[in-house]
């Protein structure tokens, strides 16, 4: 249950940043644009991480940075001059990560589908080769049994 409720969260927290862009004063906000961003990039690698199977020292380290760029970097005016100028470079990089995941899941999933096929191809071809050597067995039987007979019929 504790996964789920975490799951819980990150979607309420993606549904009310949704809400929020409807209102002009949630999105001029250039401290929350950037705070969204690392928290959407953070998010991302942490399901990158996940995907990767990575150490879960990773996942906690990209969950941490999520969560720390949503409540403190908007009030951290250091880092906020710092970063602020590689937002469009960090939403790229973001946007990139993403695809670069759905990439590696179409490719994950295609490799375990073509591990399917063959396996019940494999499958297939033992079951057709122990068919095979069923039937020869029982023609040979056959030969033998009308090999028999015509010598009775003698």
């Amino acid at each position: 249950m504790k996964e789920q409720t975490s799951q819980y969260f990150v979607i309420f927290i993606a549904i009310s940043f949704m809400i929020g862009s409807i209102f002009t004063d949630f999105v001029s906000s250039d401290r929350l644009l950037l705070s969204i961003t690392l928290a959407a990039l953070s998010f991302t690698l942490l399901d990158l991480s996940k995907l990767l199977g990575l150490n879960k020292l990773f996942n906690f380290l990209f969950l941490f940075l999520a969560v720390f760029s949503l409540i403190v970097i908007p009030y951290l005016d250091f880092l906020f001059e710092l970063i602020h100028s590689q937002n469009n470079r960090l939403t790229i990089i973001g946007l990139s990560i993403v695809l670069l995941m759905i990439g590696i899941r179409q490719f994950i999933e295609e490799k375990k589908d073509l591990k399917q096929v063959n396996e019940s191809i494999d499958s297939l071809t033992g079951m057709n080769q122990e068919l095979l050597t069923k039937m020869e067995e029982q023609t040979k039987i056959i030969k033998d049994l009308s090999s028999q007979l015509k010598e009775h019929n003698k």
